[in-house]
């Protein structure tokens, strides 16, 4: 694919919110990913995400 990677990794963490919370997510939502990084000691990529809904935003941490 010819997209960057911040913006393929939102596309999948909204796509499996929506279908593993249904009713539950609007459909608005919109995922930003702030933070992408490699750690050097593991296989394990640490990501800061933003998920906005609507007006409000929460904040997710995966680490």
């Amino acid at each position: 694919t010819d997209q960057h990677p911040k913006i393929w990794v939102s596309e999948i963490i909204r796509e499996k919110a929506l279908e593993n919370l249904r009713e539950e997510v609007p459909h608005s939502i919109a995922v930003e990913v702030e933070k992408m990084e490699k750690r050097k000691d593991k296989d394990i990529i640490e990501m800061l995400l933003t998920i906005v809904l609507r007006e409000n935003r929460l904040f997710f941490a995966i680490l």
